[in-house]
């Protein structure tokens, strides 16, 4: 039976409605608000309830003694919404009612990062905020690291950009660094009132692979987002293949293989498996006369899925076939070749492959640099997105770096062959190398916003295509919405509120209580 009136009411329960007032939590204020609202209305009017999470039960009419059952079921949520999508979805649920008045009702608190919506005259739109007594709320906005990639017992630097949302100063707090369950760095910060600051934890991860991570402070009453959670990973060993016309590569194989943190493998261009390419992390052209199209595709792909490419050409390399690859990445592309001597005159320290190699930069000093009598020409298009690594005095690049897609390409203007360069009998040819391979590592985002990241990429290895991929927590697990794209999965949160009974790899924060 139609009742006379149909009656949408929100409860806004993100994290902010735990707030107190009054010695009460604003969510348990809404509560009882919305059992006021319901009491107004005759026993034949019909009730939607909604909060953040949308879920699906939330989409039917209900009964006043439904509604008034469903109330005591509404909890917090790390989920948050804007109020257009709110109110959208509550007309969604009363525009097929036959009714004669049709009411919409908000209680929230109202923060500043949600209030935004368009009065729809077709609906008696109620707004009814809630107001916490004024309290203060220090939090921890994001973290990253100052180097790309970590290495395993080596010192890593880890920034956390703290926010003070009060009118306070915050002076000689706590913040603490815990790495798989043990706590691995202390610092004391402060941080004035209404304002951002910045501090460092320095340490050492000793394990490899998915690290799961918390920086934490304490700030009381509000505690919600006290502490930042992420993952990071630190691979055993870094996989290297070299490419060349017989599959031997001395100069490369002895660099490799004295380092314990390289896979190093050399294959002869003739018997490659292109499906395999992206088992590794750092490609090497190394002196190849022509690159096929086949091999050329692979290595588009392969780059813009996350994979580092050095390309170091023969010295009468085909310029056609290279430049067919190098257009396809959007890199510049080979000129023609040249005998006349050329020297590297510039290195460029502050690039990451010789950040912190150099204590001054080597061309400053009476340091010999690397030089080739056969070389080849590049082009230098503004629209590359070039950073040069080594440069030649003639102002020409020895080698560039590109980021393309989600990898990196190193073009190089010489080949490694000792009779027309020695950079390869070189002591800068150490770190370029061992740095690219380093640097290569695919490190993912460290962390996901809850409500605001509803698609998450992870790195997978399929066996069989039909495979689904499943989230399991302590007591619980869940396959939610996913999708197969070359070696990765990408996951779709239909639920949001199937993560709060799962703790994953990927661990996910809830956004901020913001005034």
């Amino acid at each position: 039976m139609q009742g006379n009136k149909a009656v949408s009411i929100y409860i806004d329960n993100s994290f902010s409605m735990n707030a107190k007032s009054d010695d009460v939590s604003l969510l348990e204020k809404a509560r009882y608000r919305a059992r006021e609202i319901a009491d107004a209305y005759g026993p034949e009017d019909r009730f939607q309830l909604l909060t953040n999470d949308f879920e699906g039960k939330h989409q039917r009419l209900l009964t006043k003694d439904e509604l008034m059952a469903y109330l005591d079921e509404v909890t917090v949520s790390p989920a948050t919404r804007p109020l257009a999508d709110v109110v959208e979805r509550q007309k969604q649920a009363l525009e097929n009612e036959a009714t004669t008045q049709k009411n919409l009702f908000v209680i929230s608190d109202f923060q500043k990062n949600i209030a935004d919506f368009d009065n729809d005259t077709a609906y008696k739109t109620y707004l009814i905020p809630l107001q916490a007594v004024e309290q203060q709320n220090v939090y921890i906005d994001s973290v990253w690291f100052e180097q790309p990639v970590l290495l395993r017992n080596e010192t890593n630097r880890l920034i956390a950009r703290i926010v003070n949302k009060s009118d306070k100063d915050v002076n000689a707090s706590r913040l603490t660094l815990r790495i798989n369950g043990q706590v691995k760095a202390l610092t004391d910060f402060s941080v004035a009132a209404q304002q951002t600051a910045t501090d460092t934890l320095s340490f050492a991860a000793t394990e490899t692979g998915q690290n799961r991570c918390e920086v934490s402070l304490i700030d009381e009453p509000i505690t919600f987002d006290d502490t930042y959670y992420f993952a990071f990973e630190i691979a055993s060993q870094t996989a290297v293949l070299a490419i060349s016309p017989t599959g031997q590569t001395p100069y490369l194989t002895a660099l490799m293989r004295q380092a314990g943190n390289f896979k190093f493998n050399s294959q002869a261009i003739g018997q490659l498996d292109y499906a395999q390419l992206n088992t590794y992390g750092l490609l090497i052209l190394n002196n190849l006369r022509d690159v096929p199209s086949g091999l050329s595709a692979a290595l588009q792909q392969f780059v813009e899925a996350g994979g580092s490419l050095m390309i170091f050409p023969d010295a009468q390399a085909n310029i056609a076939s290279y430049n067919t690859l190098l257009k396809s990445l959007h890199v510049n592309t080979y000129t023609g070749p040249s005998v006349t001597r050329r020297e590297v005159g510039r290195i460029n320290i502050e690039q990451e492959i010789f950040n912190n190699v150099f204590e001054k930069n080597p061309a400053d000093g009476n340091v010999d640099l690397p030089y080739a009598t056969a070389s080849l020409g590049m082009t230098a298009f503004s629209n590359t997105g070039e950073e040069v690594v080594m440069a030649f005095k003639d102002g020409g690049s020895c080698i560039s770096k590109y980021s393309v897609g989600n990898g990196k390409v190193y073009l190089s203007a010489v080949s490694l062959d000792l009779n027309t360069s020695n950079l390869a009998a070189h002591a800068v040819f150490v770190p370029l190398i061992h740095k690219a391979a380093i640097v290569s590592a695919k490190s993912g985002n460290l962390a996901y916003t809850i409500g605001k990241n509803d698609n998450i990429e992870v790195a997978a290895t399929i066996t069989d295509k039909e495979s689904v991929l499943k989230l399991r927590g302590a007591d619980k697990e869940f396959i939610p919405g996913q999708k197969l794209r070359a070696t990765k999965y990408g996951y779709r949160w239909a639920d949001r509120s199937e993560l709060r009974a799962c703790t994953i790899c990927l661990w996910m924060k809830p956004n901020h209580y913001r005034q």
